[in-house]
């Protein structure tokens, strides 16, 4: 890994089955760098009331987010890519 991630692809996505609220929640997230997979994870976040797929996608991101700290990639500009639209439309620049 040359350590220049700017342009590489990270993506996340998150899943409440068989409802929401109230499934079992599992995340996928994934990180490449040229083409080439670099880092991948994913989990079952949880069951029960308070699971749901918000839940899901957020513990996603912070799994995602979380490897960028344990690789000491502080300075490193990044993109991120899921397919939530819940969050803070006007400061994030999501549109629904």
């Amino acid at each position: 890994m040359n350590g220049d991630l700017g342009g590489s692809p990270r993506y996340f996505d998150g899943a409440c089955e068989p409802n929401s609220p109230g499934g079992t929640a599992s995340y996928g997230a994934v990180i490449y760098e040229d083409e080439e997979k670099v880092w991948e994870c994913s989990e079952i976040h949880g069951q029960g009331n308070l699971m749901s797929n918000n839940v899901a996608e957020y513990a996603a991101l912070i799994a995602l987010l979380e490897w960028f700290i344990e690789q000491e990639l502080f300075d490193e500009e990044i993109m991120v890519k899921g397919d939530s639209t819940r969050d803070q439309p006007n400061v994030w620049g999501v549109e629904n």
